[in-house]
C-alpha cells in the first residue's frame, strides 16, 4: 500500500520504466520503500512454521519472501492497472472462460467467487477483458477508522480504477444488499470475496480449512438461493512478474455445495502456495466462533 508522499513519487517514477521492468523491479523497490518488511517476514516465518510444521526452514523462509514479492506486484498492478492485460506489461491467460460466457448468455445471474489469493485485481481484469463485465462488492473505505488519509486515497483510487476497467459498479459492504439481489435477478454478474472476514455477520458457517474450522459468512449462499444465481470461482496464479494465469471453475448448482467447493479449492490452492494467501494475519480470529470480535483481535488481512 502507498502510505507516504515519498512512496507515491517513487512508484510514479517506476511506472515510466519500459516493458515488464516495473514489475520485475517491484520486489526490490517495495523492500526499499517499506521499512516494515523485515518485521513482516519474521511474522510470516512464524505463521508458516506453525501451519506447515513439516516444511523445511528454507522453504518457510522462501514462502515469506514470496509473499512480500506478491505485495509488491499487487501494488504495481494497482499503480498501472490499465496496463494489466497488455502482453508487453502483464499478460493475462484465462482457462475455463467458455462455460462462464455460456452462462452469461442465458441471462441468469452470476456470482463470481474470488478469494484473497494472489493478484486479485489481475484475476478480475482477466474476466472483464475476456468479455464478461461485472460489478463488485467491496470493502468500506471512508468509514474505516483504521485507515490513514493516505491509505484511504490509495484504496479509493484502487477501487474506482478497477470499477472502471471491470465495466461495473462497486458496492460497499455496509450498503444495502438490495442492489445485488435486484441485479442478479435480472442477469447481472457480481464478484464477491468468499474468504472476507465479517465480524458482525449475522450468520456464519464452519468450513474445514488446513486442519482448522474457518467460520465464514453465509451471505453468498443466501444471495444465490434467493436469486437463483450460478456461481463460478476465479483464481489467479502468478507465473512470472509479467504473466498471470487465471482459472475459472464452474461450481455446483446448489449454493451451499458451491461455497463448500470454493473453500475446498482455496484450501487446496493454499496448500500448494501458502505465500499466495493474504489472510494469514486473520486466520486465528476467523477460526474462532465468536459473534463479535474485539477490535484488538482484528489484524490486517496481510501481515
Amino acid at each position: 500500500m502507498i502510505r507516504t508522499r515519498q512512496q507515491s513519487l517513487i512508484y510514479r517514477a517506476a511506472k515510466r520504466l519500459p516493458g515488464h521492468l516495473p514489475w520485475q523491479s517491484a520486489p526490490a523497490l517495495y523492500r526499499l520503500t517499506h521499512p516494515e518488511t523485515k518485521a513482516s517476514v519474521k511474522q510470516l516465518i512464524k505463521v508458516f512454521g506453525e501451519h506447515f510444521p513439516d516444511a523445511s526452514p528454507q522453504m518457510v523462509h522462501q514462502w515469506a519472501q514470496q509473499h512480500i514479492d506478491l505485495q509488491a506486484w499487487e501494488l504495481m498492478d494497482t499503480m498501472m492497472l490499465a496496463q494489466v492485460g497488455n502482453p508487453r506489461r502483464v499478460a493475462l491467460e484465462v482457462a475455463g472462460i467458455e462455460p462462464l460466457r455460456r452462462a452469461v448468455g442465458t441471462g441468469q445471474g452470476i456470482i463470481l467467487i474470488f478469494n484473497h489469493v494472489d493478484r486479485i485485481l489481475g484475476g478480475g481484469l482477466a474476466i472483464a477483458r475476456a468479455g464478461v463485465p461485472f460489478h463488485s462488492l467491496t470493502m468500506e473505505i471512508d468509514d474505516n477508522a483504521g485507515l490513514s488519509s493516505s491509505e484511504k486515497a490509495y484504496l479509493t483510487h484502487k477501487v474506482s480504477t478497477f470499477q472502471r476497467l471491470s465495466g461495473g459498479m462497486a458496492l460497499r459492504r455496509n450498503a444495502s444488499m438490495k442492489r445485488i439481489y435486484a441485479g442478479l435477478e435480472t442477469g447481472e454478474v457480481w464478484s464477491i470475496l468468499a474468504d472476507a472476514w465479517h465480524p458482525s455477520a449475522k450468520g456464519k458457517r464452519a468450513h474445514n480449512f488446513l486442519g482448522r474450522s474457518l467460520h465464514l459468512a453465509t451471505g453468498i449462499e443466501r444471495i444465490a438461493t434467493a436469486t437463483g444465481a450460478r456461481m463460478f470461482q476465479v483464481t489467479p496464479f502468478t507465473r512470472a512478474p509479467g504473466l498471470l494465469e487465471v482459472q475459472v471453475r464452474m461450481l455446483d448448482t446448489d449454493p451451499e455445495t458451491a461455497v463448500n467447493q470454493a473453500i475446498q479449492n482455496l484450501a487446496a490452492d493454499i496448500s500448494e502456495r501458502p505465500w499466495a494467501w493474504w489472510n494469514w494475519g486473520l486466520i486465528d480470529v476467523m477460526s474462532e466462533q465468536r459473534k463479535n470480535s474485539p477490535l484488538k483481535d482484528r489484524k490486517k488481512c496481510h501481515i
